[in-house]
């Protein structure tokens, strides 16, 4: 069995469709980013879940470890509502960080509204992201839940996410992806065969970052081989989840009446 095998083997991925799956990604994402990170985010101070505005216009996945049923990972795909006033309106970098998008064609303003979306909220629970660096004190008791053997598979989480990603904005026609990142991220993804181009300039914001594009249309063909098992495994699980979804649409998930040219 290889590592991709394992992984799939190891982890299930879900889409968030109920409140209290919902609410265990706001968990997940404060633990990440308000207690371990310590950023300065919407917050639920009492319920520790870190949510905003902008996850009513999301949809949101997570991966599950299969034999502790965990949170290993999760993220949200923003889709900007049609027709409705900032701030859902626009994608959230736009709202945010607009001033910095200088791409003459990849700006989220000059591309079919209803092909657009935006990665975001990627985040890893550190015993699952940190596995093997952390010392096994009371303080850290989760990481005792895992082998060295169970953790073979973990390093791959962040693949899989963006895998899980990139699975979603197919199966809802979103081709258009914008990411707000630290740059290192597309040139580790580009050894996979992601192509991302940088369409903002770089700012500071919890470390240097800016705005890149990535177009699904590209994204599987290119893909490297090896992966594109993991892939289809993954599409294959959400699809039937996806389906779900759509039988009690959001407003965002209206498909496009157009094709799209762009």
């Amino acid at each position: 069995m290889n590592h991709f095998e394992r992984f799939a083997d190891d982890f299930s991925f879900r889409i968030a469709i109920s409140e209290q799956d919902r609410n265990r990604i706001y968990a997940t994402r404060h633990e990440v980013y308000c207690q371990e990170f310590n950023y300065d985010m919407g917050e639920d101070k009492v319920r520790q879940l870190e949510k905003d505005i902008y996850d009513d216009a999301a949809l949101l996945c997570f991966i599950e470890h299969k034999r502790s049923g965990m949170t290993a990972g999760c993220l949200r795909l923003l889709m900007p509502l049609d027709g409705q006033p900032a701030p859902l309106g626009k994608l959230q970098l736009e709202n945010h960080f607009g001033a910095s998008l200088n791409h003459p064609l990849l700006h989220p303003a000059k591309l079919p509204r209803d092909r657009i979306c935006e990665l975001s909220r990627m985040a890893i629970p550190r015993y699952f992201r940190c596995h093997g660096n952390m010392s096994k004190t009371a303080l850290d008791r989760d990481v005792l839940l895992f082998s060295d053997d169970d953790a073979r598979s973990f390093p791959l989480i962040n693949l899989g996410l963006f895998l899980a990603a990139t699975a979603l904005v197919g199966l809802a026609e979103r081709y258009h992806v914008f990411m707000f990142m630290v740059p290192q991220f597309p040139r580790l993804a580009a050894r996979y065969g992601f192509t991302f181009s940088r369409v903002g300039e770089m700012l500071d914001f919890h470390g240097r970052r800016a705005a890149f594009h990535i177009d699904y249309r590209h994204t599987v063909p290119n893909m490297h081989a090896n992966l594109s098992r993991l892939y289809h495994h993954i599409q294959q699980e959400l699809a039937a989840q996806y389906d779900d979804v759509i039988a009690n649409p959001p407003l965002w998930l209206a498909k496009p009446s157009t094709p799209c040219l762009i």
